[in-house]
């Protein structure tokens, strides 16, 4: 799998790290992208039927690695329903984080995030024009 344009670890430490989060910031992003692989799996099993989910969910319980969790699902789907799926729930999950944080933010951390965001967007744009050259 390609590695993402994006690095979700390092957009969270920068974010945490904005709202003076106070906690154990790897714990939480330990913890938070475990719930959105956990929201991606539950996304992907809700297609399928009945005998097919409990087969999946046989075959990913006997996978002792993280890794061979992913090889099953890449054999049970394809990488773009994965992406997608991913995308998706990942998406949700943040649109909802955000919602929460922001109204107990004060104006100098809420500018501080539009100004991450907007430059976060910027480098993104650059690196998907310098892709497509």
């Amino acid at each position: 799998m390609a590695q993402p344009i994006i690095d979700p670890k390092e957009t969270l430490q920068q974010i945490l790290t904005i709202v003076n989060y106070e906690g154990n910031k790897d714990a939480f992003i330990t913890k938070y992208l475990a719930l959105c692989e956990q929201n991606t799996l539950l996304a992907l099993l809700e297609n399928l039927s009945e005998e097919e989910r409990t087969a999946l969910e046989q075959k990913l319980d006997a996978a002792a690695t993280p890794e061979q969790k992913q090889n099953v699902l890449r054999m049970e789907f394809s990488e773009e329903q994965i992406t997608e799926a991913s995308y998706n729930e990942t998406k949700k999950s943040f649109g909802e984080m955000m919602q929460k944080l922001l109204p107990t933010l004060n104006e100098n951390q809420k500018n501080e995030l539009k100004h991450y965001f907007e430059s976060s967007a910027k480098s993104l744009q650059d690196k998907l024009q310098l892709a497509n050259e």
